[in-house]
């Protein structure tokens, strides 16, 4: 006979394996504590005692009820409340009223002997009691083995109505019921808070990054260093390893336990500068000494080569007599520090690094750079830059899995040859976390996909030095992805026929080689999403060297087209039948492109040209009209074969 009690020491093998809780009941680890039944009376959550004393599953308000397990955590928002039941399969399955749990998102916990007999309505039902408070994870547990067990939850958000209810998981013993840590995440993913307090986020840095500019211009630090210098002092914070971390945090601690805001003790000071570089490059005298401190690219192993360029960029911006100065023109965002360089160090850890603990998801040096890039001399147009809107890089993530037919994953190699400040890259990478998060699997398995991904899915081409510390930076903030920037030029004609050093690149043991011979590492590249820099010249003007003979006709393409030659170049990389999306200049649609078009076509399918709304580019000044290019790699274009062509609205 089905024994609910072998339900329940399923549950507690499961919770005992969990990091950082207690093997036993009622006994508190790391903050969290787990009660079975109605263990929590006479201790510090005897509270529960009188939420649920009118919690009879019978309904009538007049009885005392108590879920089969409750988790907490210590002033966390979610609680977990756990109802088992016996039977899982068959006629007399307990587990759920209705054969898609979906369905008990319009029909609520149900009647007396609904919450009485299934374990979904059961734990939603206690739910109720307690979501005034918290956001509520209701667990249904079904079954007398492990192979065997059922796990559902849904959350409840605090201060909501059953309708408001979202699953969670339905799965079994290695896909269900995680860690109240992993509940604390995924509750603000599924009840898609995070959509909502980005945009509060995004806006709040927008209006920092106006301060920032501000009183860095006030203090000597040119419009077109801004952004590099900012990145610097954000890669350094990263590293918790670092004195610097340790100082900053510390003084900001004390700052906030302090009862008078207006005293701060600068910890860093004079030294700022000297624990940056340290905190970015290491310190000590030999990396293999006990006592060395592990630098920035030390921890990301990045090769020794691709650290020679970010080295030469950040000494040059770290080398200025302003930074060990008394800042000027504090205000609001910069109050704290005797430096110009300790000012910006506190304020950016504040306004910027304690955000980034939370909000993975923004593209924050795209922020920065867009606002410094309207002060800077000479507008964004004359300089070739466009910075690409976060919805248009989602766009194009949703535009490469319609074409491919398959969502992204850890095993999607995506490539940006234009990345800029990596923000195609981080769009990249959200959609395969989310994708990754709706699999059925452990969280262990998507914790292991997800880090693959990090580590292999993302590449990344900037010729700029100063943005190429961007992306490096804004790759760092996400976890992913730093060792496969490559700074060099991603154009086969200087790929394949460097004039100089323009198309080279460092190989993982320090050799220098093309791109074209780096790429070719990853394996087939499936995806490229590029929004290239925009015509300042022709590339008819570039000095132009005959190519070897065995390079391929469809390298030669370029003929003075810019953002064209971008194209077929981020094409050449791609593996046959790979999805390649680029968003450009009307003109590369017109007349002035119609010759280099047909050089592609000979190729390359062109699947779909949509044009796109005026003013996309408003953020940074540029009134460029655009199109949205999507092609097949290394595919002739076939004539008879329709073409997706269309216009957005704005």
């Amino acid at each position: 006979m089905a024994s609910e009690e072998l339900t329940k020491g399923i549950v507690v093998s499961k919770l005992s394996t969990f990091d950082k809780y207690s093997s036993q009941q009622n006994e508190e680890k790391n903050g969290i504590i787990w009660f079975k039944e109605d263990s929590y009376k006479g201790t510090a959550y005897n509270w529960m005692k009188d939420a649920f004393a009118r919690a009879t599953k019978k309904q009538t308000l007049s009885g005392r009820g108590t879920p089969d397990f409750v988790v907490v955590k210590e002033k966390s928002h979610v609680i977990v409340v756990i109802e088992c039941k016996a039977e899982v399969n068959g006629a007399v399955s307990k587990h759920s009223l209705f054969e898609n749990v979906e369905e008990y998102k319009t029909y609520g916990y149900g009647i007396p002997a609904e919450t009485e007999q299934y374990a979904i309505n059961g734990a939603l039902y206690y739910a109720t009691f307690l979501n005034q408070e918290f956001d509520v994870v209701a667990v249904g547990v079904s079954g007398q083995s492990r192979s065997e067990l059922r796990i559902t939850s849904f959350v409840l958000p605090r201060g909501g109505e059953l309708s408001d209810i979202e699953i969670m998981e339905d799965g079994g013993y290695e896909d269900g019921l995680v860690s109240i840590q992993q509940y604390e995440e995924a509750v603000d993913i599924v009840l898609n808070r995070f959509a909502v307090t980005e945009g509060e986020i995004r806006r709040e840095l927008r209006k920092y990054t106006l301060s920032c500019s501000n009183f860095l211009r006030s203090n000597g630090i040119e419009d077109n260093s801004k952004a590099g210098f900012v990145s610097a002092i954000l890669l350094g914070l990263t590293n918790k390893e670092s004195r610097l971390y340790r100082e900053t945090k510390t003084a900001i601690d004390r700052k906030k336990e302090s009862k008078s805001k207006k005293i701060f003790e600068d910890l860093i000071g004079k030294e700022a500068v000297k624990m940056l570089k340290a905190s970015l490059y290491g310190d000590g005298r030999d990396e293999y000494e006990d006592d060395y401190i592990n630098g920035i690219w030390d921890i990301d192993k990045i090769p020794k080569g691709k650290r020679k360029s970010l080295r030469r960029f950040y000494e040059v911006l770290l080398g200025k007599d302003e930074l060990t100065k008394a800042p000027k023109g504090q205000n609001g965002y910069f109050n704290d520090g005797n430096t110009v360089l300790s000012c910006c160090i506190y304020s950016l850890y504040e306004n910027v690094i304690e955000i980034l603990e939370h909000y993975k998801g923004i593209d924050i040096m795209g922020e920065f750079y867009t606002t410094f890039l309207r002060f800077t001399k000479g507008n964004a147009k004359e300089k070739g830059i466009v910075l690409t809107p976060k919805h248009i890089t989602e766009l194009f993530c949703d535009i490469a899995e319609y074409y491919s037919g398959q969502p992204f994953s850890e095993k999607t190699k995506i490539l940006d040859t234009c990345c800029g400040t990596g923000a195609f890259l981080i769009s990249a990478l959200a959609r395969i976390k989310e994708n990754i998060r709706c699999q059925f699997i452990s969280e262990k398995q998507k914790e292991e996909r997800y880090q693959y991904a990090r580590e292999n899915s993302l590449i990344g081409v900037e010729r700029d030095a100063s943005m190429y510390a961007l992306a490096y930076a804004n790759m760092r903030f996400h976890g992913d992805g730093k060792a496969n920037l490559f700074n060099c030029s991603s154009l086969l004609s200087d790929s394949y026929n460097p004039i100089d050093d323009s198309g080279m690149t460092y190989m993982q043991d320090g050799r220098k080689v093309t791109l074209k011979e780096a790429l070719e590492v990853f394996g087939d590249i499936d995806i490229a999403m590029i929004n290239p820099p925009y015509s300042i010249g022709t590339n008819a003007n570039r000095i132009r060297k005959p190519y070897p003979d065995s390079v391929p006709a469809e390298a030669v393409i370029q003929k003075g087209q810019d953002e064209l030659d971008f194209i077929a170049s981020m094409l050449h990389y791609m593996k046959t039948g790979g999805v390649g999306i680029a968003i450009v200049p009307m003109s590369c649609a017109g007349n002035s492109g119609k010759n280099i078009r047909k050089d592609i076509l000979k190729f390359h399918t062109l699947l779909a040209c949509m044009t796109m709304p005026a003013n996309l580019f408003f953020d940074s000044h540029v009134g460029t009209a655009t199109c949205i290019m999507v092609f097949k790699a290394h595919i002739p274009h076939d004539e008879k074969k329709a073409v997706f062509f269309c216009t957005m609205a704005g």
